[in-house]
């Protein structure tokens, strides 16, 4: 009995001690356990202060961004503002310096005076094409400028380019050739306008840095699945230009030496908008020079096949002479004084009953009381704009809501422009006006050739001698005008015109 209790006891004692073993164990296991969970909630309350700390962050970048960008918008919104205030600014009284040359040029003058007042009109010209550029590259650092599709004459294009620059190129003895086979299609669909200006930037510098020999246009293509690559190269006998500089040419405000801009007019940016340009028509622009044996400027661009055949344009030249085949009654909402005697200037020639108001509540008016065939509305006006004073007018029945409306203004903005279209406008005509695009506009918002385009003499002929009696009138009669002219340039300068 003893050895079997004490067998049982020892039993016992070894359980008790497996037990406590065990136990042990599993209370080391639940140390360890509880000591790895404090680790990981330490963890974990680690990392959500870190997520805190970074949503936090996030949304302080967020509220960053949205400030940011709302007043990068606030900022191109004012820099477009900016622009088209500027642009306006500039383009008013340069439509009175302008006009008023136009007018001078159709009086008796010498030929002296003749030769000054196209100095003074050539001058103009290229303070305006300064402004384009400005505007355009403004334009194209903003993403704003657009690449239009249209069907066009490729001849009609090249021509134009060309002869805005064949009289400077006769003057300096130059021969100015264009070579295009006839195997260069003709009726393409892309963008004219840009192709032109790209032509008249690389076809204009040509001339103007070669002093003798030529200027050679040649045209080439390539048949693409979806179009042409069409290749235009400039071919000039100039100055040349050193290799080092190549590289530069086409970056914003460069000239080939700081030399050039004392001799030869210019910003520089005409290249660097070509670039830009043919890049945004899916082309590339380069040149192939060497000091003193010339240089070939060339460029492409993709063009899709016509869908229309376009045949060529015989428009109009801004020295063109016009008849109207019967006279239209117009009336003229514009509050410049100057503005008014120039389109009185362009218009009162040709037969037509002009009626004149100073503001886009006078042409309201106007239209309630009398019959018109066509409205010419300045933009900026006292008492109600233009925009508004159109808008006015189509809300009226019968024929008077669909009297055919021009914008004549001084703001070229893009997006001004479809504006005007929205609220009604037929048409828009640029300021300074030139006559041939006014007239052109006129014919195609009334749906008739009302006017015929005569010969004139250029404008660079000296008239007929006058008689005695003739030569003492134009003395009285040339300094009345100008003075007249500059009195009414204070207000514009004051920025009453648009």
């Amino acid at each position: 009995m003893t050895l079997l209790l004490m067998m049982v006891f020892s039993t016992l004692l070894n359980r008790q001690a497996f037990a406590a073993r065990l136990v042990a164990e599993r209370t080391g296991e639940l140390h360890a356990n509880q000591a790895q969970m404090s680790k990981y909630v330490e963890q974990l309350e680690l990392s959500q202060a870190a997520l805190k700390k970074r949503t936090r962050e996030m949304t302080e970048l967020a509220q960053d961004y949205k400030t940011q960008k709302e007043l990068a918008e606030t900022s191109e919104k004012s820099k477009s503002e900016f622009l088209a205030s500027m642009s306006h600014e500039i383009r008013t009284p340069m439509t009175g310096v302008l006009g008023m040359a136009d007018i001078l040029l159709e009086t008796n003058l010498d030929p002296l005076q003749r030769e000054n007042v196209l100095k003074i009109k050539s001058a103009g010209r290229s303070l305006l094409t300064i402004l384009n550029d400005i505007l355009d590259l403004s334009k194209m650092d903003a993403g704003r400028l657009e690449i239009e599709a249209i069907d066009f004459n490729l001849g009609t294009v090249i021509t134009d380019a060309v002869d805005l620059v064949r009289d400077k190129a006769e003057e300096k003895g130059l021969l100015l050739s264009v070579e295009m086979p006839k195997t260069v299609p003709v009726s393409v669909r892309g963008d004219p306008t840009r192709i032109r200006q790209v032509l008249i930037n690389l076809v204009g510098n040509a001339v103007k840095f070669t002093h003798t020999g030529s200027v050679a246009l040649r045209v080439r293509h390539e048949a693409r699945d979806d179009g042409y690559l069409l290749r235009f190269e400039v071919a000039d006998s100039g100055i040349g230009i050193p290799a080092e500089i190549q590289a530069s040419l086409f970056e914003d405000f460069t000239q080939a030496d700081t030399s050039t801009s004392r001799r030869y007019e210019g910003t520089g940016l005409g290249l660097a908008i070509s670039k830009r340009l043919t890049q945004l028509m899916g082309g590339e622009i380069g040149v192939d020079s060497e000091e003193g044996e010339g240089s070939v400027f060339w460029f492409t661009v993709n063009v899709e096949a016509g869908r229309e055949t376009v045949s060529k344009s015989d428009k109009p030249t801004e020295a063109a002479a016009f008849q109207a085949r019967r006279s239209l009654r117009i009336l003229i909402a514009e509050d410049n004084g100057l503005n008014q005697m120039i389109l009185k200037s362009l218009l009162e020639p040709l037969g037509h009953e002009l009626t004149v108001v100073a503001s886009g509540m006078g042409a309201v008016e106007a239209v309630k009381g009398a019959s018109f065939d066509l409205i010419l509305m300045d933009i900026r006006m006292p008492e109600l704009d233009g925009p508004d004073a159109t808008q006015a007018i189509r809300r009226m029945d019968g024929e008077r809501g669909r009297i055919p409306i021009i914008a004549v203004t001084a703001d070229v903005m893009d997006e001004n422009v479809r504006h005007y279209a929205q609220v009604g406008m037929n048409a828009t005509v640029f300021k300074p006006i030139n006559r041939a695009e006014l007239i052109t506009a006129m014919d195609e918002v009334l749906g008739e050739d009302v006017h015929l385009r005569t010969s004139a003499p250029p404008a660079t002929e000296a008239p007929a001698p006058a008689s005695p009696q003739g030569a003492d009138e134009e003395a009285e009669q040339t300094p009345q005008e100008v003075v007249a002219f500059l009195a009414n340039l204070d207000g514009v300068v004051g920025g009453k015109g648009s």
